[in-house]
C-alpha cells in the first residue's frame, strides 16, 4: 500500500510539518497493525516527504505484499484495518495542532504575548 498524507501541510514550514505527520502516521499504523509474525509491522514507514515549504505530501508505504488484504479483508478474512485509523488519528492531531496555534496567534495579535507551547 502506497499513500499521501496529501495537502495536510498548507503553510510555511510545511515540510517540516509533514516529516512529522507522516513519522506519527507510521507509529500510529504500527500500533494498530495486528502482528502474527511482525513482517507487516515492520514493513509500516514514512517513505518521505515531496513538496516545498510552502505545501508538502509525506509518503506513506506498507510494502508487505498482503498489506492491502489486512487492511481490506478477503471473502475468506475479515478487515483488520490499521491504515484508515492511523490516518484519521494524525488528521485529528493536525486539526488540534492547528487550532491550538490559531488560539496562539489570536493571544499574541490581541496584545496577550505568546507562548510557544503549541506540540
Amino acid at each position: 500500500m502506497i499513500d499521501t498524507l496529501g495537502d495536510m501541510a498548507d503553510d510555511p514550514g510545511a515540510i517540516e510539518l509533514a516529516n512529522i505527520q507522516g513519522d506519527e502516521f507510521a507509529r500510529a499504523a504500527r500500533r494498530r497493525v495486528p502482528v502474527d509474525t511482525g513482517n507487516l509491522m515492520d514493513s509500516i514507514q514514512h517513505f518521505g516527504t515531496v513538496g516545498t515549504e510552502v505545501k508538502a505530501d509525506a509518503i506513506m508505504i506498507a510494502d508487505a505484499e498482503y498489506a492491502g488484504y489486512v487492511e481490506y479483508g478477503t471473502r475468506f478474512q475479515r478487515p483488520q484495518p490499521y491504515w484508515r485509523p492511523a490516518y484519521g488519528h494524525v488528521e485529528d492531531e493536525r486539526r488540534t495542532l492547528e487550532q491550538k496555534i490559531q488560539r496562539q496567534m489570536r493571544r499574541a495579535i490581541s496584545g496577550g504575548g505568546w507562548s510557544p507551547d503549541y506540540r
